[in-house]
């Protein structure tokens, strides 16, 4: 089926604690049986990286989460010897942005609001633009289902990417990401926080604050940070890499772009 850059299908998931509705946002960069292997066996030697890229698109071994498709193309996109590891991007086979809404209800935890100005790398390409509904209480996920052991085993040489932005008249807006293991309870996830430090919540693994100015600011957090609590992706091949939630104050922006983990090239070391 020839994916579009639409929300082109919905599917309704029932849990002990919650429901969600389950979006695919495919792009054309998607276009493959195997999404988590790219289509063209082609063997080709690296391209060299333009010396104009952000610095993030600069690495190496990236397991792709959410991209657009033109920093996609410039990663090496779906050719093989290129910088993509894993192609991870949201389908409509295996890998899947969950809204999550309360049980019972039917009520989404997030609107869908629009995307204002270009993504995180100067894109017109959209990014997600959610903004928290009026029930109380935010969440949602990218739930991927594939073999990761060996980014589980070796975590310490990676790093958790994202991009985000918040508007001048929300300062107290703040990003909360879960990763959790087999056999945690979600209250016992390892959580990191950009935004207040006051508003973190308890036992935060890493917290850092970024001007609520309507600008993209982009984030690394180290992956050792986060496996250092016990972090390991289930045998299931399974799991939200991560979850999300933006907290319950009904109108806050929930802007996100570039997410992604990958090895940071050694000059931005």
């Amino acid at each position: 089926m020839k994916k579009t850059k639409i929300l082109h299908w919905v599917a309704i998931c029932a849990t002990t604690m919650m429901m969600a509705i389950a979006f695919a946002c495919s792009s054309g960069a998607n276009d493959d049986p195997d999404p988590n292997t790219g289509g063209d066996t082609t063997d080709v030697p690296t391209p060299p990286i333009p010396v104009d890229l952000h610095e993030s698109l600069k690495g190496s071994d990236y397991y792709v989460i959410y991209l657009d498709d033109v920093s996609f193309a410039a990663l090496g996109g779906d050719l093989q010897g290129t910088r993509v590891k894993k192609k991870l991007l949201p389908d409509d086979v295996v890998n899947t942005i969950f809204n999550w809404i309360t049980e019972g209800t039917g009520l989404l935890t997030y609107d869908f609001g629009t995307a204002n100005g270009p993504n995180a790398y100067g894109q017109p390409e959209g990014y997600m633009a959610w903004v928290v509904s009026t029930h109380g209480w935010s969440g949602g996920g990218f739930l991927l289902n594939t073999d990761l052991t060996e980014l589980s085993n070796n975590a310490a040489d990676y790093h958790f990417h994202f991009a985000i932005k918040s508007p001048t008249n929300q300062p107290n807006a703040g990003y909360q990401f879960n990763f959790g293991w087999p056999g945690v309870p979600r209250d016992g996830e390892i959580k990191i926080y950009a935004g207040p430090p006051a508003q973190a919540p308890a036992n935060t693994a890493w917290v850092e604050d970024y001007p609520h100015d309507g600008e993209w600011h982009h984030f690394d957090v180290p992956m050792s940070t986060i496996a250092g609590r016990g972090w390991i992706w289930p045998s299931s091949g399974e799991g939200y890499l991560p979850s999300f939630s933006s907290g319950g104050v009904a109108g806050t922006e929930f802007n996100l772009d570039a997410v992604f983990i990958y090895k940071k090239a050694a000059s931005a070391n």
